[in-house]
């Protein structure tokens, strides 16, 4: 459950991203999410097992995008880009695997969009 209140707390403070940034962290909405990312993580582990949901189709072909973008960090004509962008995209990943893996029924889901509206 705090897994959950944590992820619902990041997708509040999604809207006002740029709004509170803390000189040494970032902004709230990246340290936010940074914690979510965690609990969300810690909560595999709950039980006598691993509790992960299979991944979609959608989330599958991310994983093989992020992983054709380090294959071409080799022969990229700008790499500092090619790594900012990478690491963009792999938050943007992670942040849907943790929106698949904590929102299972509709009541969570309408909860985050709620969330993210009162944000």
């Amino acid at each position: 459950m705090l897994a959950f209140a944590s992820l619902a707390l990041f997708v509040f403070t999604i809207p006002w991203e740029k709004t509170i940034y803390f000189p040494d962290l970032g902004t709230l909405s990246r340290f936010v999410g940074l914690a979510a990312f965690g609990l969300g993580a810690l909560a595999l582990f709950r039980g006598n097992g691993i509790s992960v949901r299979p991944l979609p189709l959608y989330l599958l072909t991310a994983v093989l995008l992020i992983l054709w973008m380090i294959a071409t960090l080799m022969w990229t004509a700008d790499r500092d880009a090619s790594i900012a962008y990478l690491v963009t995209l792999t938050q943007l990943v992670a942040m849907s695997w943790l929106v698949w893996q904590q929102a299972k029924g509709e009541g969570r889901r309408r909860a985050l969009l709620q969330a993210y509206v009162l944000g």
